[in-house]
């Protein structure tokens, strides 16, 4: 039995984006963690149609229909169908969500269950601005870990985790 855990990170592992999901991988991996990316910033095939004929309706003032609403093709029921996909096929411990896009609390629960995930483990990673919305998913998760140390308390459940560290792989230092 391997004593270092399997890990999922849901983040965005597209080249166009930062590549701080990317960086935290390979330190997960350096200590021995297996480590599995997944692209919490695909979207949905539909989401290239619908979207642009919801514009449509909602310009008509049709603001009600909404085609993607209650659909399987949304971008969040995409992404979760993936996602499930991704622990049927790797079966982690711990389930990482480095919050861009996040998980509701029922879906995360779900998951832990179905999936017997030991922890699964927040990490946001966007400014203060939103602090209710950060203080009330702190709640979802196992451990939460917040950039900031602003805008929380003790009480909220959050962690102080800075995004700051040196991938040696991107940032190399330049010769003497």
């Amino acid at each position: 039995m391997n004593k270092y855990p399997r890990i999922v990170i849901s983040y965005f592992f597209n080249t166009k984006n930062i590549p701080l999901g990317s960086s935290c991988a390979r330190a997960l991996q350096a200590l021995g963690c297996e480590v599995l990316c997944f692209d919490s910033g695909v979207n949905s095939p539909a989401e290239f149609f619908l979207k642009p004929a919801n514009k449509i309706l909602w310009n008509m003032g049709l603001r009600q229909i909404d085609l993607l609403r209650d659909s399987p093709w949304n971008n969040q029921n995409f992404r979760q169908r993936l996602l499930e996909k991704t622990l049927t096929d790797f079966r982690p411990d711990i389930l990482f969500v480095m919050r861009g896009h996040g998980f509701d609390g029922g879906y995360l629960k779900y998951l832990k269950d179905k999936y017997r995930i030991k922890k699964i483990i927040g990490w946001w990673v966007k400014g203060p601005k939103w602090l209710d919305i950060m203080i009330s998913e702190a709640k979802m998760y196992d451990r939460f870990f917040c950039i900031h140390k602003e805008g929380y308390t003790n009480e909220d459940g959050i962690e102080y985790l800075p995004a700051l560290a040196v991938d040696n792989i991107l940032y190399r230092r330049l010769s003497d």
